[in-house]
């Protein structure tokens, strides 16, 4: 079985699009969980009568509790083999895509990761945020072992939350991805970039932050965030440094580091919490492959 869970926020016409989209897939062995994460009521009401002739699982958090919040709510329900995480505002280009999915785990077994290729929607072409490479040179039609994963489309073993657990709280969203990367590769799993598996991201601007100081400002909190959760403390303090100088030149404001100080003040017991350090071999592997280390 695989388990295609979502989360969705005062989306209606493009979760519809998602949803008949996976149910067209050749693959009939499947579940669908879709998470209504805190949408407005008007929105819940016509999302449940848009989605009360399909086979799936509506569930409703009344709170917005995030994107790592709204996937593990997912999570919990979920009884696939195999997990499936897609954006409400995504499609696959192919109706094999879910089988093709199980072949490439079935025959690659150290693999438990698979990162798809996003291409946006209306131009047809990926942006550089959603390429898990660096080198955004690189040829997007060419596998290969990488360090993370973007969420609008991606598949994982059920066996690895097993493992190292659900996503880590990264409010309201941004770089949940990256945790649950490097803990996975911590615990010895691979992550592969399979561009065979296309999806395509409408992005809707619905549901997205407008506020561009307040969203450098959340982005930057989780990065940092991210580092003090997983890496010794001067791989943190190198990253946070040069990702907050970056940040500020990006948005042109002192105010994007002065928000993300305070975010992370507030979070600290949270970090104090959960901060794991990953090992020697991971931080090894993440230079190897020019990973997120130090920025």
């Amino acid at each position: 079985m695989v388990s295609v869970l979502m989360i969705t926020h005062n989306r209606s016409e493009e979760l519809i699009d998602t949803v008949k989209n996976i149910l067209e897939q050749t693959h009939k062995n499947i579940e669908i969980i879709i998470v209504e994460n805190g949408s407005l009521d008007a929105v819940i009401q016509k999302n449940r009568e848009l989605l009360k002739d399909f086979d799936l699982q509506y569930i409703v958090s009344n709170e917005n509790l995030g994107v790592s919040g709204g996937r593990n709510l997912a999570l919990k329900e979920a009884n696939g083999d195999v997990i499936i995480e897609i954006d409400d505002d995504a499609v696959f280009d192919d109706p094999k895509s879910i089988d093709n999915v199980i072949s490439f785990f079935e025959k690659n077994p150290t693999i438990g990761i698979q990162a798809f290729q996003i291409i946006n929607y209306y131009t047809r072409k990926i942006t550089n945020e959603e390429y898990p490479f660096r080198d955004k040179s690189r040829d997007s039609n060419s596998e290969g072992y990488t360090t993370w994963f973007i969420g609008a489309g991606h598949a994982f073993r059920k066996e690895l939350i097993d493992e190292i657990g659900l996503y880590r709280d990264f409010f309201p969203w941004g770089s949940e991805e990256q945790d649950f990367s490097v803990r996975a590769l911590n615990a010895g799993y691979e992550i592969f970039y399979n561009p065979e598996i296309i999806v395509y991201h409408k992005k809707s601007p619905n549901g997205r932050i407008e506020n561009r100081i307040k969203f450098g400002g959340i982005a930057l909190k989780n990065r940092i965030k991210f580092t003090l959760l997983n890496y010794p403390f001067r791989y943190a303090l190198i990253h946070s440094i040069i990702r907050s100088t970056q940040s500020v030149i990006k948005f042109k404001s002192i105010r994007v580091l002065v928000l993300a100080i305070n975010h992370l003040y507030n979070e600290f017991s949270y970090i104090v919490d959960n901060r794991k350090v990953i090992g020697k071999d991971t931080r090894k592997k993440l230079i190897e492959r020019d990973g997120q280390l130090y920025y």
